[in-house]
Order: structure tokens, then C-alpha cells, then sequence
């Protein structure tokens, strides 16, 4: 999986950073993002925080599957 809107998920890694005293099975969501397996759609990351670490990992597809102009388009409407 590739992350497209990459500033989104580094905004939101150092949210995570910011945790004091995480506890097992804590979980956050991202904002939406712009994300490629076999091809574009818009949808979520989470961080889960499991045995003492964060697991970064896809947490929800908001779309089908799309080119990366209609991905783009969708997710811009989204931000308004």
C-alpha cells in the first residue's frame, strides 16, 4: 500500500509521537488520505498500540476503487 497525501499521515504519526504513557490497545484514526494498493481510493489509517509499540495499519476504505484524479477530486471535496 502507498500513501499518496504523505503530509497527511506524517501530520498525523507526530500527533501520535505526542502520546504520554500509550496504553495497550489504544487506537487513533487519521484524517482522511489518499491511498494506491491496486489502484487509488480515499480511506484511514490507525495506530494501535500493541506490545509496548505503535502499529501503523489501514483502518477503513471511504471509496471503491478509483483513478487518481477522481480519488483526488473526492478527497478534496472532503476537506471543504
Amino acid at each position: 500500500m502507498q500513501i499518496i497525501t504523505q503530509n497527511v499521515m506524517n501530520k498525523f504519526m507526530a500527533e501520535i509521537d505526542k502520546i504520554d504513557s500509550p496504553k495497550e490497545g489504544d487506537l487513533h484514526v487519521s484524517d482522511s488520505l489518499i491511498m494506491k494498493t491496486c489502484a487509488y481510493y480515499v480511506g484511514a489509517m490507525c495506530a494501535e498500540f500493541l506490545d509496548g509499540e505503535w502499529l501503523y495499519q489501514p483502518y477503513d476504505r471511504y471509496t471503491d476503487y478509483m483513478t487518481e484524479e477522481q480519488a483526488t477530486r473526492f478527497y478534496l471535496s472532503d476537506q471543504l
